[in-house]
């Protein structure tokens, strides 16, 4: 009010100027025009008054709209600044002093140039000129310094505007600071590169299977046609045979095609492969069974007119075909443990070898083999996978020890020191398993090392030179006469052991034994 007041006396003086200048002009008014008079003047003051209240009113409320505009510019979650085209920082937000580390009052004036980056002064001055040129909306990303030191990814939105003379001589930006969205770009690229190089792997592996696959049939192709050379009396038969395998080879030629053709497609590739593996077993075994029915009919029908030479054929193609039936189920069995899914669970190896133990001593009562298993030995991984594991191994210490006296067979733990380099140092220097590591939850724990599983025995071992064919599959290091088998449980175990993010590898000496080292 004092304030309105004091607006109100200059007016008020030339009011009263005026009513002296027509004094005397109010002296020859009557009455009721005095009357009339001082009515209009009232009236007038009045109208004054209320004008300069809504006058006021009006202010109040610019002035708390200017507040409100300023609140929402100063808080706006991008930063908005002003600067001419030298770059020199007219206005500012307290978005922008924020991300630059720096207080608003000491923004005004300053050359926004100095905290970009010198790599990027080129393009944000390239983009000044672009706005000032064009003058339409422009944007750029460059690297902009705060005060700490540190950096961040910004995106800059300008548009030309004019100064107070009315010239397009200043540039009104908006900054947003993208840096994590740089970082997500970033670990996607990563991502795309890690699935690339699995989809490599998995093709490349998918190939050697293929050339085993293909090796296999070729090498039962050459069996079978030096076979058909020693069956001159059962020519028919032996065609019939022939012409079976030549049916089957070309089907899996077709289906070798097919395989190659959806390698490209990375999540049908496992579901074709099981499809596959399948197709192989049924079909492969339909000609197995036929030369097996057919040779079995031969030595019953023909017993008198074969020779011993010709019995001895005849036995050897049951022989082979029985083998190769059992050999393409192994094949099967490895191709289903490495398509099925890990089901993770706490797996005590130390009971599993218990019962797998008694279950060989029960085989061959007669056998006098001491067992050494490590008490309390839990690992995480999958049961069913777990037991073929342990079943392979145990059985192989068992096989191989059956000629020799005092047989000894044990199941440890020890601990690596790191760094785990099984190809150099066949696991550095190692903790028995009388000192075993630490356990969690039942489970064993490393310190730092890594744990590592063993199965030894002190049968008959093997040439370290030939450590390489080992755990490939039907590469067999003894003959089937000294140690019969197919040559496929160690390349299961190698399977289920990788499965399980674990290594393998053995060393041995003949006439010795041998120890197996895995790792889960």
């Amino acid at each position: 009010m004092k304030k309105k007041q004091n607006d109100l006396d200059p007016l008020r003086k030339k009011a009263e100027k005026k009513l002296r200048e027509q004094e005397g002009r109010l002296k020859d008014l009557s009455a009721l025009d005095t009357k009339r008079l001082v009515h209009e003047l009232g009236t007038y003051q009045i109208e004054l008054e209320m004008q300069n209240e809504e006058l006021r009113m009006a202010q109040a409320e610019l002035e708390t709209s200017r507040n409100r505009y300023a609140d929402l510019y100063d808080f706006a979650p991008i930063g908005y600044f002003i600067f001419d085209n030298n770059s020199v920082i007219r206005e500012a937000n307290l978005t922008v002093a924020n991300l630059l580390g720096i207080e608003k009052r000491l923004l005004t004036g300053k050359t926004f140039s100095l905290f970009v980056l010198s790599e990027d002064r080129k393009i944000f001055t390239e983009h000044i000129a672009d706005v000032m040129s064009k003058q339409v909306l422009q944007t750029c990303e460059i690297r902009v310094g705060k005060k700490d030191r540190s950096v961040f990814h910004a995106l800059i939105e300008s548009i030309a505007v004019e100064d107070e003379t009315g010239e397009l001589t200043l540039c009104r930006s908006a900054v947003s600071d993208v840096t994590d969205r740089k970082k997500a770009q970033e670990a996607l690229r990563k991502a795309y590169d890690d699935l690339e190089i699995r989809v490599q792997e998995r093709t490349k592996e998918l190939r050697e299977l293929n050339g085993t696959l293909e090796q296999r049939v070729a090498e039962r192709t050459a069996e079978l046609l030096e076979i058909n050379k020693t069956l001159r009396d059962s020519r028919r038969a032996t065609l019939n045979i022939m012409e079976d395998l030549r049916l089957e080879v070309a089907e899996r030629k077709r289906a070798e095609e097919s395989l190659k053709k959806s390698q490209a497609e990375l999540q049908m590739l496992n579901r074709d492969l099981e499809t596959y593996s399948y197709t192989v077993s049924h079909e492969l075994k339909a000609p197995l069974r036929s030369i097996e029915g057919f040779s079995t009919a031969l030595m019953e029908d023909y017993a008198k007119k074969l020779d011993k030479n010709g019995k001895s054929f005849c036995n050897r193609i049951v022989a082979a075909s029985t083998r190769m039936s059992q050999q393409i189920d192994s094949l099967l069995t490895m191709s289903r443990l490495t398509q099925g899914e890990l089901k993770e669970k706490a797996v005590d190896l130390s009971d599993m070898a218990e019962v797998i133990a008694y279950e060989l001593k029960k085989s061959q009562p007669m056998r006098e083999v001491e067992f050494i298993i490590a008490e309390k030995v839990k690992v995480l991984g999958d049961f069913d996978m777990l037991r073929i594991v342990m079943e392979n191994l145990l059985a192989n210490a068992w096989k191989f020890t059956s000629k020799t006296e005092k047989a000894r067979i044990e199941l440890g733990v020890m601990q690596s020191k790191p760094p785990l380099n099984p190809l150099l140092d066949q696991g550095g220097e190692l903790v028995d398993s009388e000192n075993s590591p630490p356990k969690l939850g039942g489970v064993a724990k490393g310190r730092g090392g890594e744990i590592i599983y063993f199965v030894r025995d002190n049968g008959a071992g093997f040439d370290m030179t030939y450590a390489d064919k080992l755990f490939a599959p039907f590469k067999r290091l003894h003959s089937d006469s000294e140690f019969p088998g197919l040559g496929i449980g160690l390349a299961i175990v190698d399977k289920i052991v990788s499965k399980h993010g674990g290594k393998i590898w053995a060393e041995s000496e003949i006439g010795k034994g041998t120890t197996v080292y895995f790792t889960l």
